[in-house]
């Protein structure tokens, strides 16, 4: 007995084993044609990812780094070789984004320099001390404009 599967030929033979013969598996003594169909969708399934096609694209990453689209990840959809978001390999792209990067750098030191030289202060109303807020608030204003005229002085400013 002979059946056609995925192109493949599974025959029965006297011992009651399978063979398959075709373009992706050849083998011999297996247990039941269940398992001769699984050994083919495997071998078919497995030369089909080996057939698809291999991209070799560089790219720009967020960061301004260069990176290799190798593909689509064929389960998640996903870019492979990437990060979630890229952008052409083009100078003045690459350029801006490394720039971008500098800035960003640039105000974070900015920001720490800053830091301990900044007033939130908030008025509740149910104290009903405004004169005393206000007293507060001025006295916060002066000792943080002290501070920073003090670094200011020093040279210690970024």
């Amino acid at each position: 007995m002979k059946e056609e599967y995925a192109g493949h030929t599974i025959t029965v033979s006297n011992d009651m084993t399978f063979t398959v013969a075709g373009p992706h598996v050849n083998n011999n003594y297996i247990d039941s044609a269940r398992a001769a169909r699984e050994m083919i969708d495997k071998a078919v399934a497995n030369a089909n990812k080996q057939a698809r096609a291999r991209l070799a694209i560089t790219v720009i990453s967020y960061n301004g780094e260069e990176q290799t689209v190798r593909g689509l990840h064929a389960g998640h959809g996903t870019v492979l070789g990437v990060k979630d978001f890229f952008f052409p390999n083009v100078k003045w792209v690459a350029d801006l984004l490394k720039e971008r990067m500098r800035l960003k750098a640039r105000m974070a030191e900015i920001a720490d320099a800053i830091a301990g030289y900044g007033i939130s202060y908030r008025w509740h109303e149910a104290s009903r001390d405004y004169e005393g807020a206000i007293a507060r608030l001025q006295k916060e204003i002066a000792d943080k404009t002290a501070l920073a005229q003090a670094a200011e002085n020093s040279k210690a400013t970024p």
